[in-house]
């Protein structure tokens, strides 16, 4: 506050005073302005020192939202890795085994195979096996014939 528009600073506003109550007066106001004044410029610094304090703290914060941002978006990308990895993984494991089945069909088509030719040759086998014997029985009644007969 300063004396000039203090209700103290004029001497017509006390007329019953005299010229040293005057400067007396005078001295309080200008205490009084100066205590103010600097009781405002207390309080003026300890807000600027708030102030800067809050700056510092939302520059920190601001870098610590950076940090987690680029934490978060290293995050998302390792998370597309492996969903892409996943993705090849499933994918090769489909294909994978619609070759099992396929090699499951082959070798249940061969192991038919087999068994047929098993019966085949099993069947030839004794084909082979009769044709001997009536071979051999032809050979004995042939020979049965020939000799003359026991009577």
């Amino acid at each position: 506050m300063s004396s000039a528009s203090s209700p103290w600073s004029s001497a017509y506003s006390f007329p019953w005073t005299s010229s040293s109550e005057y400067t007396e007066i005078r001295e309080i106001d200008q205490k009084i302005d100066w205590k103010t004044e600097k009781t405002l410029k207390q309080q003026l610094e300890k807000a600027q020192l708030e102030n800067s304090i809050r700056k510092q703290k939302m520059e920190i914060l601001g870098l610590e939202i950076a940090e987690i941002s680029k934490n978060f978006e290293k995050s998302l990308k390792g998370i597309e890795w492996r969903r892409l990895t996943f993705e090849q993984l499933s994918a090769g494991n489909r294909l994978a085994m619609r070759m099992l089945k396929e090699q499951l069909k082959e070798i249940e088509t061969l192991r038919g195979g087999i068994q047929k030719n098993q019966k085949n040759q099993k069947t030839s086998e004794n084909q082979k096996t009769c044709e001997a014997a009536e071979h051999i029985m032809k050979y004995v009644m042939e020979q049965r014939k020939m000799q003359p007969s026991a009577k």
